[in-house]
């Protein structure tokens, strides 16, 4: 999804995401990532799996632009994984 992001193709990022979630739209993804300058870098910092669902935790740094974390939560619909949420920031990370 990230690379359709960084792409501008909006509406294909959309169709990867899950698909009885509104939150994720082409609309929400241009109004979050269009702003950021191209190309970007991208480093995951931690991952967290279960059998149908996880999350993934993302620095994503713009050209020239300070770096932004993104958390992705998502959910394989037995069809292969989707995203269902994408927001600024993290979940925890412990070493519970």
């Amino acid at each position: 999804m990230v690379d359709l992001l960084e792409g501008g193709d909006y509406d294909g990022a959309q169709a990867e995401a899950c698909p009885d979630d509104d939150d994720v739209t082409a609309a929400s993804l241009r109004t979050e990532f269009e702003p950021l300058a191209r190309p970007w870098k991208r480093k995951v910092w931690a991952t967290t799996m279960s059998d149908d669902s996880g999350g993934v935790n993302l620095a994503l740094t713009p050209s020239k632009q300070s770096k932004i974390e993104y958390a992705f939560t998502m959910r394989d619909d037995g069809n292969g994984w989707r995203v269902c949420d994408v927001s600024r920031g993290s979940w925890d990370v412990s070493d519970d």
